[in-house]
């Protein structure tokens, strides 16, 4: 009935927790410098770690080849976009984009193969890889060099997705961020400004949230000294007092409150030290990224308010939006 704006205005006032993620949602990256350089540190351990050849790889990015909700089909090499219903509607073999023709003629116009069976389930499958953030997105050009490289050797099988993986290992590991090693975090130390941007407007509107009876409550899955190193430089040396709740290295996208998995406090003066293991998370409970969640101040979900999660997926503020559609219809 109004469009989006009312749906979400209407959310917000049945809210009393409101959750955000970190990369992408608060903390607002540079994507063009940001792809540039995930690009740099995939070819370069390609090159060093894989001994792949610098004729082949060693070449400038190409942003307009990557695209966020594309997928590699490592069966037949092919970087593709399904439409709703699952159909390929475009893709490209290496840098070659393909024809109308040629789509049809490896894909049909029915729904690809994997699309009921595990895509729209979510379920991961070997078989193929959906970029869905802006962490894994510029890498989709390094698959596309992979692809050729692969055909002019005859591999034919496009296996090559655990050696695209080790670039990542080796420069997201959390401990390289206090060891300085790597490229990612190094060049984002040297020179956040480069990557980051500082928030000062966002800030002033967390800090209204109290005012209107929303708890604000940060979730990552970033360790504690990265996660400060880049909320310091967004949001100023006070950014804690924005949050009622920080949520370091949560898993998030599995289940990230279990009680395998306890919720150990931080030590404040040394984020490398835990302080102590705590019986309940603080005043949060659940596993789920999106949805309500109790709290030891009461139910969310009462008639009091609800809580909810936003995280950079857009398949979780998809589903968010249809509950509260399917909420007001009831």
């Amino acid at each position: 009935e109004g469009g989006g704006s009312s749906s979400i205005s209407s959310l917000m006032r049945k809210i009393t927790w409101l959750g955000f993620d970190m990369d992408h949602t608060l903390v607002q990256y540079n994507i063009p410098n940001l792809y540039d350089m995930i690009h740099r540190l995939s070819v370069k351990n390609l090159i060093e770690t894989h001994n792949f050849p610098p004729e082949h790889f060693d070449v400038k990015f190409k942003p307009e080849i990557v695209g966020k909700g594309l997928i590699i089909d490592f069966e037949t090499g092919d970087l593709i976009q399904v439409n709703p219903h699952g159909m390929v509607v475009a893709a490209r073999h290496g840098l070659k984009l393909l024809t109308e023709e040629e789509i049809r003629a490896r894909y049909g116009k029915k729904a690809w193969k994997h699309f009921d069976s595990s895509l729209k389930k979510l379920d991961k499958n070997p078989a193929y890889k959906e970029f869905l953030t802006h962490f894994d997105t510029p890498v989709q050009h390094v698959c596309a060099l992979l692809v050729e490289y692969y055909d002019l050797k005859g591999w034919g099988k496009y296996d090559f997705w655990p050696k695209v993986l080790q670039a990542f290992i080796d420069n997201f590991s959390a401990n390289l961020f206090r060891e300085k090693r790597g490229i990612f975090f190094p060049e984002i130390q040297a020179d956040p400004g480069k990557y980051i941007t500082r928030r000062p407007q966002l800030a002033r509107w967390l800090q209204e949230c109290p005012k209107k009876g929303i708890r604000v409550f940060l979730v990552t899955n970033s360790h504690a000294d990265f996660s400060n190193f880049l909320m310091e430089f967004s949001f100023g040396k006070n950014w804690r007092e924005l949050f009622e709740i920080v949520i370091y290295y949560a898993n998030k996208g599995t289940q990230f409150y279990s009680p395998q998995t306890p919720f150990i406090e931080i030590d404040p003066s040394n984020c490398h030290k835990s302080a102590k293991e705590l019986a309940e998370p603080p005043r949060l409970r659940g596993g789920r990224t999106s949805g309500r969640q109790p709290s030891s101040h009461g139910d969310s979900s009462s008639s009091n308010g609800g809580g909810e999660y936003i995280g950079g997926n857009a398949h979780v503020l998809e589903e968010l939006f249809k509950a509260a559609s399917a909420t007001r219809a009831e």
